[in-house]
C-alpha cells in the first residue's frame, strides 16, 4: 500500500507548494522536531519521494504519487498535466496499482515507470474505463526500446497481439489497450514484419525485463 505517515505526507506537501525550498524552510513549516524532519526528510530522500539539487529538495514523481493517492489535488493535477488526460484516469491508475504495492519500496523516477508494476495479462482490467488512454500512454513510454514505431501508428507488441497502441487510423490518433478494430489482426502482421526486420526480437530479449 502507498501509505506514507501523516508527518512524511506533511513533509512532501511543504516541499510541493514551496518548490525547491530547503530543509530549514521546510522544517519550519511542518511543525516537528528539529531532528524528526532531518531523519523524516532524509528518508523520504532516500526512497526516491524527495530530490535535492543544490541543496534545494523538490517532490519527485513517485512523491506526487503518494501525495495524489493521499487526496492532493494540486499533485493529482500536475501528473494529469503531464499526460494531457482527466485527474480521474490519474486517481484511478494510481489507485488501482497504490492498492497492492508498496510504493515506498518501488524505485520509481518517472511517472511512467508505474508502467512495470502492471501485469500485463491484467490490462484488461483497464479496458473500456477513465484510465485506459493513460496507461496505454505510460506502456508506449516506458516500453519505448522495444516499442514499434511505422506510418500507422505506435505499437508494443506482446505474445501474438498488440499490448498497446497510438493507431493513427482510427479516429485520428487512438491510444488503445488491448485494440481489437477489424484491421488489428493486419495492422499486427505488418508491426511484427517491421519489428523483425529491424533486428527487434533480439532487442525485445535484451529489454524483456523492462517491456514485458
Amino acid at each position: 500500500m502507498c501509505r506514507l505517515e501523516e508527518k512524511d505526507l506533511d513533509i512532501l506537501r511543504v516541499a510541493f507548494y514551496k518548490r525547491g525550498a530547503k530543509f530549514y524552510g521546510i522544517y519550519k513549516e511542518v511543525k516537528l522536531p528539529l531532528a524528526t524532519a532531518w531523519r523524516r526528510t532524509n528518508k523520504l530522500l532516500s526512497l526516491g519521494f524527495l530530490a535535492e539539487r543544490d541543496e534545494k529538495l523538490y517532490v519527485t514523481d513517485k512523491g506526487l504519487i503518494a501525495l495524489a493517492y493521499a487526496g492532493d489535488t494540486a499533485a493529482l493535477g500536475e501528473l494529469a498535466r503531464h499526460y494531457g488526460e482527466p485527474p480521474e484516469a490519474v486517481k484511478y491508475l494510481i489507485d488501482e496499482v497504490c492498492g497492492s504495492v508498496a510504493l515506498e519500496y518501488i524505485p520509481l523516477e518517472k511517472f511512467s515507470e508505474v508502467a512495470k508494476l502492471l501485469d500485463i495479462g491484467n490490462l484488461y482490467r483497464y479496458k473500456g474505463t477513465v484510465a485506459e488512454r493513460l496507461v496505454a500512454k505510460i506502456m508506449l513510454e516506458f516500453c519505448r526500446p522495444c516499442r514499434v514505431d511505422t506510418e500507422e501508428g505506435s505499437y508494443v507488441l506482446g505474445n501474438g497481439f498488440i499490448v498497446a497502441a497510438h493507431c493513427r487510423l482510427c479516429n485520428g490518433g487512438s491510444y488503445e489497450l488491448l485494440p481489437d478494430c477489424t484491421r488489428m489482426a493486419e495492422i499486427f502482421s505488418n508491426v511484427k514484419k517491421v519489428f523483425i526486420k529491424s533486428g527487434g526480437e533480439g532487442r525485445h530479449e535484451d529489454n524483456k525485463t523492462r517491456c514485458t
